[in-house]
């Protein structure tokens, strides 16, 4: 009963922290980048350490689906009976049914008694092992896609930026607002007051 209670307890943390640390994880991956650690390998240990990170999931098989990637995990044929791994490694599913299909799948760990399904928890467990065992293959992708991943997380990181930077602007603009200046004319035509308040 205490190992059920903790991980129950254990699962309503993750997702807590899933949703109020994304910023966060947005500053860890930005400097591991700036240690030379590469995106996929970024994205990769983040699912592995959070099988909730859903985003990360979703890189990872939006990535493994591109057409120009004809090759396939690694992993023994048995394993293939676990359905999220079949599903995965098939490519067959639409990437948003995928990801949607693992959420239920997620969401299904503790029944409607607040009991723990162990064998939706084996599944998930086998599945993220997969994931982890197969660092090398994805590192191996991302080098064949024209840095994949990469691209996605720049566009990212560049509209975040855009969006701080603009704060900053507004923020520096607020602070320094004059009460004197004159919308309606050019800066060289402003009062003498203008300037003495600037």
């Amino acid at each position: 009963m205490e190992d059920d209670y903790n991980l129950k307890i254990s699962y309503e943390k993750t997702i807590k922290f899933q949703e109020e640390h994304t910023f966060l994880k947005y500053l860890s991956a930005k400097i591991k980048k700036s240690n030379g650690i590469k995106y996929i390998q970024i994205i990769h240990q983040n699912f592995v350490e959070n099988y909730t990170d859903y985003n990360s999931l979703l890189y990872l098989y939006e990535m493994y689906k591109k057409i120009d990637n004809p090759n396939y995990l690694i992993l023994d044929e048995e394993k293939l009976n676990n359905i999220l791994i079949n599903y995965f490694y098939y490519k067959s599913a639409n990437i948003s049914n995928f990801i949607s299909f693992y959420i239920n799948v997620v969401d299904m760990q503790i029944n409607k008694d607040g009991l723990i399904n162990y064998p939706i928890v084996n599944l998930i467990k086998d599945f993220t092992k997969m994931i982890d065992q197969n660092r090398d293959f994805f590192i191996e992708v991302e080098n064949s896609t024209n840095s994949f991943y990469h691209v996605k997380i720049m566009d990212e990181e560049n509209k975040l930026n855009d969006l701080l930077n603009e704060h900053e602007v507004a923020s520096y603009e607020y602070e320094r607002e004059n009460d004197y200046y004159n919308e309606n004319l050019d800066l060289d035509q402003q009062d003498p007051d203008f300037w003495d308040n600037f």
